[in-house]
């Protein structure tokens, strides 16, 4: 059975997963998960080297966020 709520108040919504950072990033005009992650990274979010997702003050300042190339070079995270 089909949910009566859920699909028309659904925001696709990115956290950054650093510490105890809360910030999240969304996007009203994104189609999906995929267009939200390319919207962010244009935005100024970035993956470390281990694949986690970053804020942009939590890739410029979080001591954890592990650089591996410069911004923009890498769309999305290595496989796991």
């Amino acid at each position: 059975m089909h949910a009566v709520i859920g699909d028309e108040i659904r925001i696709p919504a990115l956290w950054c997963e650093f510490g105890h950072c809360i910030e999240r990033y969304i996007h009203a005009e994104a189609s999906g998960e995929r267009d939200l992650r390319g919207r962010a990274l244009a935005a100024g979010w970035r993956y470390d080297a281990a694949g986690r997702l970053a804020c942009p003050a939590c890739a410029a300042g979080d001591p954890g966020f592990l650089a591996s190339q410069p911004p923009g070079d890498r769309q999305f995270p290595p496989a796991r």
